[in-house]
């Protein structure tokens, strides 16, 4: 059993993303981990500092002075590494590291980690093209901290190949996509009974909701009796009554609230959907966070927006050359014989493979 400590900028509460699969993932190899979540502004005292959410996992709470997308100037990000760092060593009293824990960072601004950890291992995970997300129209302190972070890690690792190529400049990245978190599992293959496209996600801005409405439209016209299964939560809840009622002339369409992929008729299901518009969040996902869930119940993905997308013989675009559909009548009479590649895909993903890359654990200590 090994000690990790992970800092995020993500609360655990809020929606699974691949730190949260990343913990998961190693509280399952018997690790115990503490896990620093979004920092709170100085000022906001109330609450525990430690909660013990579940065994072996700490929650952490720190505070920071300046929100990252207001450190213009290196100055301002120095200033708050002091309150920062001090919060940081406060909380490391409780004796839950040590000089063999790793450290896991996914914050792209704690640049200031190695003078707390000066002898631990320290792998940097770049999930999001932030420099992209800045909220001014210039992002120098953005790239000052990126730049800063990449350069103080052991090993820097990456999860979209613009990423990847972005951070080339001052590391050597590696490729970190999700991986499977179930095996391979053979579908229902009476294809005659799918009449379902389902998307599972996120309910929320990153749909295109006028390629769903296109969908749906095609669907009426050459498919009258499928049906478009928008299924999870809203991130931003005051959006789903707004998008509901925007979708609601489409009769096709059906809402529903967060429910597990076990819960849902899969046997039914034809494929996975993922409308993305085009963001710069977006531009750069190469893998979508639930692909691989989707995947493993032998689904294939049709999707759109994300430029960066893997490109697989089971994943079909709905903004490429082909029109709708033809895309549904590849997915319609190829459903059968694409599910070796999906099978081969998922267990080349396994998250074996993911601990093997970090270097966490060796053939041995593999048990998930």
């Amino acid at each position: 059993m090994a000690r990790f400590v992970i800092f995020t900028n993500t609360n655990w509460s809020e929606a699974p993303r691949i730190r949260h699969q990343l913990t998961r993932l190693l509280l399952k190899n018997k690790h115990t981990v503490s896990f620093f979540e979004k920092a709170k502004f100085i000022f906001r005292t109330s609450g525990s500092d430690f909660t013990i959410s579940e065994s072996d996992l700490l929650l952490v709470q720190i505070r920071h002075l300046i929100n990252h997308q207001l450190r213009v100037i290196p100055f301002f990000h120095w200033l708050n590494s002091i309150i920062l760092k001090y919060c940081i060593r406060q909380r490391l009293k409780r004796g839950f590291y040590d000089s063999q824990t790793t450290i896991i960072n996914f914050a792209y601004d704690y640049y200031f980690l190695r003078d707390l950890f000066p002898n631990n291992k320290i792998i940097s995970i770049i999930n999001d093209d932030f420099e992209a997300l800045s909220r001014f129209p210039f992002h120098q302190h953005i790239t000052w901290a990126l730049r800063s972070t990449c350069k103080m890690s052991d090993a820097v690792f990456c999860v979209s190949t613009p990423l990847q190529k972005r951070l080339q400049n001052w590391c050597r990245p590696e490729l970190f996509l999700p991986w499977a978190v179930s095996p391979y599992q053979v579908p229902s293959v009476d294809v005659t009974k799918k009449n379902i496209l389902l998307f599972w996600g996120s309910i929320d801005n990153f749909l295109d909701l006028q390629m769903v409405m296109k969908l749906s439209d095609s669907l009426s016209t050459h498919h009258p009796e499928w049906k478009l299964f928008l299924v999870g939560p809203a991130e931003h809840p005051e959006n789903r009554p707004i998008i509901a009622k925007q979708l609601s002339p489409y009769t096709n369409i059906h809402i529903f609230d967060s429910t597990p992929l076990n819960d849902l008729p899969l046997d039914q299901t034809l494929a996975a959907i993922i409308p993305y518009s085009r963001s710069p969040a977006a531009d750069a996902v190469t893998l979508a966070n639930k692909s691989m869930q989707l995947l493993a119940r032998g689904l294939p993905l049709i999707i759109s927006g994300m430029p960066a997308f893997i490109e697989k013989p089971f994943v079909k675009r709905l903004d490429g050359e082909e029109t709708i559909e033809q895309v549904l009548g590849f997915c319609l009479n190829n459903f059968n014989t694409m599910q070796p590649e999906i099978k081969k895909f998922i267990d080349e993903n396994s998250p074996e493979s993911r601990l093997k890359q970090l270097g966490l654990v060796d053939d041995k200590q593999s048990s998930v």
